[in-house]
């Protein structure tokens, strides 16, 4: 017997060669991803239109803390547009002549 059966108990499965490598996956994977701005508001707009924040949040592979903040930051943003003026024609931004 060599050294490395002599350690695993009897009956215990091979280890393939490859195991653990490939794409990280838990924290590592979603700490790694970056989304796009039309990515996030295609996210927000499904949230907009009644879609369960879980389910979204799930699907992206996003935590839902994440998916409320994108939520929040687009609320807040469509909240200060609307508080622009509106720009009149003969308003003080033209020059009458």
């Amino acid at each position: 017997m060599n050294e490395e059966q002599e350690r695993k108990p009897e009956g215990a499965p091979e280890r393939a060669h490859n195991a653990g490598a490939g794409a990280p996956s838990g924290a590592e994977a979603r700490a790694s991803q970056r989304f796009s701005a039309q990515r996030k508001l295609s996210a927000v707009t499904r949230l907009l239109r009644g879609e369960p924040l879980e389910v979204v949040a799930r699907e992206l592979n996003i935590t839902v803390a994440r998916l409320s903040e994108w939520r929040e930051r687009a609320r807040a943003a469509a909240a200060a547009a609307m508080k622009e003026r509106e720009r009149e024609p003969g308003g003080p931004a033209q020059l009458r002549t």
